[in-house]
């Protein structure tokens, strides 16, 4: 298990809402900057801001999923630990669902932190990416240190284990290696992206199809042709 200390906030610092919704708006600040710049950038004075701007944006996402990381993690240390201590096999289910309330916690705090309808819709997809980034990452370490250490219990185990289980009982691949091609996918080809974020999203983040569709942009039709096209390119593979 974890041994991270709880982290002690400083009597002047911002708390995990206030402050994420402080990084989202200087991550989008930025974000908006940089589209402003005709491609290819040529000018070399255009080269050195384009590239800082690059640079200060890595270094907010980087924050952004540290931040998240560490209250997703810290908010399941004493569920999870509860969990192994009642036993696994038969508390899965309840280890996803217990997941989610946190996930879906955390949102609704950030977003009751300001009363605007459209701010609220699009940060919500925000942090529903950067979310899906962190249990992404989180499942990802758990299957890499399960292999080095197949006895041990982290934070994160009976969630990710949860997740394998669901996935291999409907698709007759294994969990990592299917975890394996997503992650080629995201740096393919546009629709295997997009193949990729549909299947994140629902067997690692858990998302219902309608919850896809709204984040996707995507009719459910259409979302529903691709991922039925995702789960066979898997099996295939």
């Amino acid at each position: 298990m974890s041994t991270a200390k709880l982290l002690m906030p400083e009597p002047d610092q911002p708390n995990d809402e206030k402050r994420l919704i402080r990084l989202l708006e200087q991550h989008t600040s930025l974000t908006e900057q940089l589209e402003q710049f005709p491609q290819p950038v040529e000018k070399p004075k255009d080269q050195a801001t384009f590239a800082s701007l690059k640079q200060n944006i890595k270094k907010l996402e980087d924050e952004i999923i540290a931040l998240v990381d560490e209250h997703f993690r810290e908010a399941l240390r004493p569920v999870l630990i509860k969990v192994f201590g009642k036993g696994l096999a038969n508390r899965q289910a309840d280890v996803s669902v217990r997941y989610t309330s946190v996930v879906n916690d955390f949102f609704a705090k950030v977003l009751a932190e300001r009363n605007d309808a459209f701010w609220r819709a699009k940060t919500a997809k925000q942090l529903r990416s950067w979310a899906s980034v962190v249990m992404r990452n989180q499942v990802l370490d758990h299957i890499r240190r399960k292999k080095l250490f197949p006895q041990a219990v982290d934070d994160i185990a009976a969630f990710a284990d949860q997740r394998q289980v669901h996935f291999e009982k409907y698709n007759d691949v294994s969990f990592e290696q299917a975890l394996a091609t997503l992650e080629r996918w995201k740096e393919g080809t546009a629709d295997e992206q997009v193949m990729a974020l549909v299947l994140q999203h629902r067997y690692i983040d858990g998302m219902t199809y309608d919850e896809i569709a709204d984040q996707l942009d995507l009719e459910k039709d259409q979302l529903y042709r691709i991922a039925e096209a995702a789960k066979k390119r898997l099996r295939q593979k």
